[in-house]
């Protein structure tokens, strides 16, 4: 694999990936800073489509592939091929759910939800999750994807854990009860 080396097949030098890592970080948490603070009151179409619009730039996912020219510019999406407007479709009243659920968790910490709830609202949010990943595959893989990539291994562990844990689910209205074995 000939990921740090350049377009002749020369090592990149440390000083620049440091740069370059340094570089993407600031931009990068000053987006993420300003999509959740955006995302606080709530989630909707709205918020959803400024905030993949603001963040696929910053993860350089704009350039070509399915999310070429997306961008945010005075205020505005661009949103050329409908490619955000495919994903809001695809997993928007999940999210919106989701969000729901998590806000009506009033007594607990919102930077710590996730670790705070109980075991089977972290399975039933990590199974939600998992179902809006995998509906967003299809829409967001490129011509060159190979398939999923595991961005968090505390996720794939949450998620094959949890999995195990099933002993059956049902779907009603779209939406998944898990029956957890004990």
């Amino acid at each position: 694999m000939k990921i740090l080396f350049n377009k002749k097949g020369n090592p990149i030098k440390p000083g620049l990936i440091s740069n370059a890592i340094s570089n993407f970080g600031n931009s990068y948490n000053e987006t993420v800073r300003e999509v959740i603070n955006n995302s606080r009151p709530c989630m909707n179409r709205k918020i959803f489509f400024e905030n993949v619009a603001k963040l696929m730039p910053n993860f350089k996912m704009t350039r070509q592939g399915p999310f070429k020219g997306v961008n945010f510019s005075g205020g505005v999406v661009q949103d050329p091929k409908g490619q955000i407007a495919d994903c809001w479709q695809g997993i928007g009243d999940i999210a919106v759910e989701l969000r729901n659920v998590l806000d009506r968790q009033h007594k607990i910490s919102r930077t710590r939800i996730l670790v705070e709830i109980s075991p089977l609202e972290q399975l039933e949010v990590a199974s939600e999750l998992w179902i809006m990943f995998k509906k967003l595959v299809s829409l967001c893989m490129g011509k060159n994807t190979f398939g999923l990539v595991a961005a968090s291994p505390k996720i794939s562990v949450i998620m094959e854990s949890g999995c195990r844990s099933i002993a059956r689910s049902t779907i009603n209205a779209n939406r998944i009860n898990f029956v957890i074995s004990t």
